[in-house]
């Protein structure tokens, strides 16, 4: 049996309000985006994303994973 390996973040709304999140590494961003929403108990039906651009405007990063689940593009 292949042993699966794990990613473990620390996801911040503030300085105070943050939650640790392990997810299986074959998982998909979409099941990251779900597991962040289901750890501060948001309802998902918002659009989300990832980008690679941490500073400055992110909407410009040249990598990026966007999903709009609030207008059917879901899962």
């Amino acid at each position: 049996m292949a042993e699966s390996s794990t990613h473990i973040f620390r996801v911040s709304l503030g300085p105070k309000l943050y939650r640790e999140i392990e997810i299986e590494s074959s998982n998909k961003l979409y099941d990251l985006a779900f597991s962040i929403i289901e750890a501060f108990d948001f309802d998902f039906d918002h659009p989300f994303g990832f980008y690679s651009k941490v500073k400055g405007f992110v909407l410009d990063s040249p990598v990026k994973y966007e999903l709009f689940v609030d207008m059917g593009a879901g899962k």
